[in-house]
């Protein structure tokens, strides 16, 4: 009888956090579970897609600042507004004569065969060395269409201004462009109407070869370890090279995700550091879209050795989806991604600091507080050290009017009118957000009920997880005060017992949840860092998982999103 009022009064401090998005929603659905003999008729006008869907929400600007956390607070503001920006707009008669004269100012796209014979100055290797770059989408799904879409779309930057595709190495899984959910097959967008970022992309590791241990081999130049796989492609980078390394996954405190598995921060530090100590780099820049993904370096990265990350997000904040797209049924890009690459396409590269670029970022970016690690000095350098000198505007001159509809897809947006804010939604709430928007569109009561079911699964298996996760907690204190202090998301701390926390996460991946195919679940791992930095050990976490989790991981189980 203890054990069920305890796991009540936690499930109802912890299931209203974990589902503050849905919360009329499930008093109505409960309300029905309650009234079994009445049928949940299709009527979308009474279910909660509500007018946030679309909206940039008031609590957005205040996860921005966290008052207990000096890390979080807001920098010197960047003084450039966005409207400010002057874009190149040739001349009328520039445009006709198809001859316009260069100006110093953005630069516009160049296609990807245009690109193929041209030799880049800075990747053939000078004095600084060549340019390589890593970049890696670690999800599967057409829900997750955003991650492959920023990567591709990352790939395009490089590849236009001059990194050779032999020293640009591409994990994703390609399962979008083909997907047959896919109105527009062999065609994936980062932006509404925007280019075809999938054309020219490189296939080096996709399905199940794209893998954390394969990342890894790839970092550290592991050839032999990757004979036979995909393409086999490493980084052969050297002393004098810079390499820029571009991660976009779903991720949880110390986490980065993969389509089957999960890479570890300690893990992806460790390489980092190895890289180091082998002179595999002259300087790094890592830029990660990920929730929580500040936890990758926080108190790990060491701000004396050549390497400079970006984080989306603050340790314990997510990072957001944006450029919601009706006809797709999906996302077309992460806040965060979406504002660097934008960014980046309207400047010139050789006069523009990786600070300026962080600190526009960061002033653009409301949803989430966007970071920087390790050897901050490094941002002084410029953009072409990392993403390429050639300037993509001296090979569109001949044809300029023919590619201005594709260069001006990629011109800045005021603020007040961005789609891409005004769309953002929390990474972990899309595939909500996905079923939500189907249910609005359903063409009949079939349909309507088909998605109005689907949403009451996917919710019902969410608050399952947050369940689990409570019993857990109470299987390991026995202590109702202290299981309600640590099962909540509002008492946090940050990671020191790493060995803890890693083994203990890695047996709730075996035993509990599929962290890598259960992105919700990812949100529910706060308690664990609870339990380890309140002294809890892995062998009692251990025997609390074996108890709670074990002869429940069935595939009904595993399969929430």
């Amino acid at each position: 009888m203890r054990y069920t009022l305890v796991v009540s009064a936690l499930l109802a401090a912890v299931v209203t956090e974990v589902i503050h998005d849905n919360r009329e929603f499930l008093r109505n659905f409960l309300n029905q579970q309650q009234q079994p003999n009445q049928l949940l008729m299709y009527q979308p006008q009474q279910l909660m897609y509500q007018q946030w869907l679309y909206q940039p929400q008031p609590f957005l600007k205040q996860r921005m600042q966290q008052p207990d956390q000096p890390q979080y607070k807001q920098q010197q503001s960047y003084q450039t507004q966005p409207q400010q920006r002057q874009l190149y707009k040739p001349q009328q008669q520039q445009m006709q004569s198809q001859q316009p004269q260069p100006q110093p100012q953005p630069q516009p796209q160049l296609q990807p065969q245009q690109m193929q014979s041209q030799q880049p100055k800075q990747a053939q290797g000078d004095k600084q060395g060549n340019i390589w770059a890593v970049l890696v989408a670690g999800s599967r799904g057409w829900y997750n269409y955003r991650h492959q879409s920023d990567v591709c779309h990352a790939y395009q930057i490089l590849h236009q201004h001059g990194v050779p595709d032999d020293h640009i190495i591409v994990m994703m899984y390609d399962d979008i462009a083909n997907n047959k959910q896919n109105p527009t097959p062999g065609v994936i967008i980062n932006r509404p109407e925007g280019p075809n970022v999938y054309d020219g992309v490189p296939k080096d590791y996709t399905g199940r070869d794209v893998t954390p241990e394969n990342f890894l081999k790839v970092l550290s130049g592991d050839a032999k370890g990757l004979r036979g796989v995909g393409s086999g492609k490493v980084l052969k980078s050297g002393p004098n090279d810079r390499v820029f390394i571009n991660m976009v996954n779903h991720g949880a405190p110390g986490i980065f995700s993969f389509p089957y598995d999960y890479l570890t921060a300690t893990n992806l530090v460790d390489s980092l550091l190895k890289m180091y100590q082998d002179n595999r780099f002259n300087k790094m820049v890592v830029y990660v879209e990920s929730c929580n993904s500040g936890s990758l370096f926080e108190n790990l990265l060491p701000e004396d050795i050549e390497v400079y990350a970006v984080s989306a997000a603050g340790p314990d904040q997510s990072s957001y989806a944006c450029y919601e797209d009706k006809e797709r049924s999906t996302f077309l890009g992460d806040v965060f991604s979406v504002k660097w690459m934008e960014d980046t396409e309207v400047e010139n590269l050789k006069e523009k600091t990786l600070d300026e670029q962080y600190k526009r970022v960061r002033h653009d970016v409301v949803t989430s507080t966007v970071m920087n690690w390790g050897k901050i000095q490094l941002s002084s350098e410029k953009l072409a050290s990392f993403l390429g000198d050639v300037d993509p505007r001296s090979s569109y001159m001949k044809n300029y009017a023919a590619n201005i509809n594709n260069y001006l897809s990629y011109s800045p947006i005021s603020t007040l009118a961005d789609p891409c804010l005004s769309s953002s939604m929390v990474s972990d709430d899309v595939p909500v957000a996905i079923i939500k928007s189907r249910l609005k569109s359903a063409n009949n009561t079939v349909e309507g009920k088909h998605w109005q079911e689907a949403l009451q699964s996917l919710l019902q298996k969410r608050i399952q997880a947050s369940l689990l996760m409570v019993r857990l907690v109470w299987e390991l204190t026995k202590d109702s005060m202290m299981a309600a202090k640590i099962a909540t998301t509002e008492h946090i701390h940050g990671i020191t017992r790493w060995g803890c926390y890693d083994d203990c996460v890695k047996a709730f991946h075996t035993h509990c949840y599929d962290l890598a195919q259960n992105t919700f679940v990812l949100r529910l791992l706060t308690p664990i860092i609870n339990l380890c930095e309140h002294g809890f050990t892995y062998q009692q976490f251990v025997d609390a998982v074996k108890s709670v989790c074990t002869p429940s991981r069935t595939n009904d189980f595993t399969s929430v999103i």
